[in-house]
């Protein structure tokens, strides 16, 4: 194996240790800082829209659907309904 193609594994971690260092430095400059105060702040909506509820009501009525075992009658495996010959 050659170093040149695969670093050690300390290499990587002081590469990522580097990384993370100069990543803190550049956040906490004077220009960033500003333009992060600058942002707009974001609230989520508390309720969720009328057509996703009516779909999520869907899909919970049929996966109970699918969870409930199949109703037979006293003829099941027949063929034939109830009642006939």
């Amino acid at each position: 194996m050659h170093e040149d193609v695969m670093p050690p594994s300390n290499h990587k971690k002081a590469d990522a240790s580097e990384a993370a260092r100069l990543i803190l430095q550049q956040i906490h400059t004077a220009e960033n800082l500003r333009f992060l105060r600058h942002l707009p702040g974001f609230e989520l909506d508390r309720e969720l829209p009328t057509l996703l509820l009516q779909s999520l009501g869907r899909l919970h009525r049929a996966e109970e659907g699918a969870k409930a075992p199949k109703r037979r009658g006293k003829h099941h495996g027949t063929g034939r309904k109830p009642g006939t010959r």
